[in-house]
C-alpha cells in the first residue's frame, strides 16, 4: 500500500500543476474565443485551442531561462530573502 501511495504523490505532483495551467489556458482562450469570435477567421479561432493541446503535450516543469515565470520567481525568492 505504501508503494502505491508513493506512486500516487509522484504523480500528483507532476500532474496538479498541469491541472492548474491548463485551466487557466481553457479559461484564458474561451474568454478571448468569446471577445473576437465576430470579427476572426474560425481558422484563428481553431489554433487558439489548438493551442490547448500543445501545452497538454508539454510537461508543467518545462520552461525556459528567459520566461516570464523564472523571472517572477527569482523576483520573489529575492523578496522572501529580504523579509
Amino acid at each position: 500500500m505504501e508503494t502505491i501511495n508513493l506512486i500516487a504523490g509522484i504523480w500528483w505532483n507532476w500532474m496538479g500543476p498541469m491541472l492548474i495551467q491548463i485551466t487557466v489556458l481553457i479559461l484564458l482562450i474561451s474568454t478571448i474565443d468569446l471577445l473576437i469570435q465576430k470579427w476572426v477567421w474560425p481558422q484563428i479561432r481553431y489554433g487558439l485551442w489548438l493551442l490547448i493541446l500543445v501545452k497538454l503535450l508539454i510537461p508543467p516543469g518545462w520552461s525556459f531561462e528567459s520566461g516570464v515565470i523564472s523571472h517572477a520567481r527569482v523576483w520573489a525568492d529575492k523578496k522572501l530573502k529580504e523579509n
